[in-house]
């Protein structure tokens, strides 16, 4: 039976673009909306005329688009990752003005819908880089991709080495021979990164990555952890005893006022005790597994992320903007370790195998 052919091929080193289009939008938001409140929400026209953002949002998609169909250059990408990105950033900021009879900009929820859609956005980013469903025919093409750079600019060797590698999963098909071959002409250069480049790899990637892997970064979540513990239980407590009556009323009231005010509260507190919950767990976990604390860790950073902080927002952006900053820094320090300690778990799990094999014929 005849295979068949995919309809889209996908384009599996995509993940830096779709990177650069997130960072461009989330900053182009965030530009828009501090320039926009430090010059007192200016207008572009006159009189019944105003030019919103939205519309040079929509220019700088198109433009986006325009370079995506009418060149086949690999360096294209970041330019269209760009403008899309931005472009994108200045459409998704005014989604108050058309979810809003009264077409209000600074509709409170705006900015937990324009934070659930990067969130989303940065998830579904995730599967397609990482998504290894990959057809012959999805890795020859992305194999020729790369080759055909060197029309224009000599190909690194680890640009090499991934189309060779392509290449071996795609061996069934008739045309790979020929690419292999002309892959195996094409000269190679050892990439030279700039110094702004560099100088971020030295001094921020690097101590970074060393920073996670140390028994202080542990110590200092689990001294969170044990915070989170004790703050879930004295909120447990208040809620339980301590809060009075009258209290309870107001609370009820500030609920059926419509304002969402009261509601967006509880909720904050409630995903907030559960967030601090689970780093509870993470912290009774850690005396039998690190491994199992730190996938506990893991889970409560990451729905302190795509929960919490939605509520956050809905409530305080500024505090919202800082709390995601952090939480983003400490679950990428997270996500390193408990990677090296898979890593190290997975190694000694080697080790005892081949341990055991070897110790009846020693």
């Amino acid at each position: 039976m005849a295979r068949t052919r995919p309809r889209f091929v996908r384009n599996v080193g995509a993940g830096p673009a779709l990177d650069t289009f997130l960072v461009f939008s989330i900053g182009s938001v965030l530009v828009t909306r501090g320039y926009l409140a430090a010059t007192g929400y200016p207008q572009i026209g006159s009189g019944t005329l105003h030019i919103a953002h939205v519309l040079w949002g929509g220019l700088l998609m198109m433009i986006a688009i325009i370079v995506a169909l009418a060149t086949i250059d690999v360096a294209a990408d970041r330019v269209i990752a760009a403008a899309g990105g931005i472009g994108f950033g200045l459409f998704i900021d005014e989604v108050g003005k058309f979810v809003t009879r009264d077409v209000d900009y600074f509709f409170k929820p705006a900015i937990a819908i324009i934070y659930v859609c990067f969130v989303s956005l940065f998830f579904v980013f995730r599967y397609i880089e990482r998504a290894n469903r990959m057809t012959p025919e999805t890795a020859l093409a992305n194999a020729l991709a790369i080759m055909a750079q060197a029309s224009t600019r000599t190909i690194t060797e680890a640009e090499r080495t991934h189309a060779e590698y392509l290449l071996s999963r795609a061996s069934e098909l008739q045309l790979t021979q020929a690419a292999t071959s002309l892959l195996a002409e094409l000269p190679t250069r050892q990439p030279r990164p700039s110094r702004l480049v560099s100088f971020f790899q030295r001094w921020v990637v690097r101590p970074y990555r060393r920073f996670a892997t140390t028994k202080t970064f542990l110590w200092i979540i689990c001294i969170y952890a044990g915070i989170s513990l004790l703050s879930v239980v004295t909120i447990a407590v208040g809620v339980a005893l301590l809060i009075p009556t009258s209290t309870r009323a107001d609370a009820q009231k500030s609920l059926t006022s419509g304002n969402g005010t009261g509601l967006t509260s509880i909720a904050l507190l409630v995903t907030g005790s559960m967030s601090g919950a689970m780093m509870a767990v993470g912290l009774f976990r850690l005396r039998r597994s690190r491994l199992q604390a730190l996938v506990w860790f893991d889970r409560a950073y990451l729905f302190s992320i795509l929960v919490v902080q939605v509520f956050t927002f809905a409530e305080s952006q500024l505090r919202a903007i800082s709390g995601l900053i952090v939480d983003l820094i400490v679950w990428g320090a997270i996500r390193i370790a408990l990677s090296q300690e898979r890593e190290r778990v997975e190694l000694g799990i080697i080790a005892n195998e081949d341990d055991q094999r070897s110790g009846p014929s020693a």
